[in-house]
Order: C-alpha cells, then structure tokens, then sequence
C-alpha cells in the first residue's frame, strides 16, 4: 500500500468545502470595487446617522459590507428600472444637502 500525504485527500475521501470560499458568487473585481468603495464611505469624516448606528452595534467590517451590499442593490435598482438616482428615495431619514 502507497503512503498517503496529508496535502493530498484520498481520492474516495468527500471533500470539505469551506464556509466562504466555495460559495461566493458574482463577479469578483466588481465585489472588491464595492467594497473599497463602501470603505471609502465609512471612513470619511461626515458620516451618515446610518452607518453611526451601525458601527455602534456591529463591527466595522460587517458595517462596510452592509453599505456595498446596499449600494449594489441601488445600483441595480437604478439599471434596471432606468430611473435618474434619488438621494431622499436612498436614504430617507437624512435631509439631502444642496
């Protein structure tokens, strides 16, 4: 009988799938864009009572990937309705600046 290694799985053994790299979906670069783009937002001085809310109660990563996940959603509600974008529609709790 052939020893085995460890860096290689048996062939009859089933394969552990992990938790966050299997099951990503989308376009990756488009992913990261969000997400830099949402980083940039959380980081900048004038934040939005939302994002203050948030990072009260979450930590901050989860704070970045809730505002790209809500600014992809709006992106695409915009593509896909042909809509000029709404800043009061976005986020109706905040006055919108002149």
């Amino acid at each position: 009988m052939r020893a085995l290694s460890k860096d290689f799985p048996q062939p009859d053994a089933p394969r552990i799938r992990s938790a966050n790299r299997d099951n990503k979906r989308g376009d990756t670069y488009l992913r990261t864009l969000l997400i830099a783009g949402a980083r940039a937002v959380t980081a900048r001085s004038g934040k939005s009572d939302w994002i203050e809310r948030l990072l009260q109660r979450r930590h901050y990563n989860v704070v970045v990937v809730a505002l790209a996940n809500k600014m992809a959603r709006t992106a695409w509600a915009v593509l896909a309705r042909s809509m000029a974008f709404d800043r009061s529609r976005w986020n109706p709790l905040e006055p919108v600046a002149p």
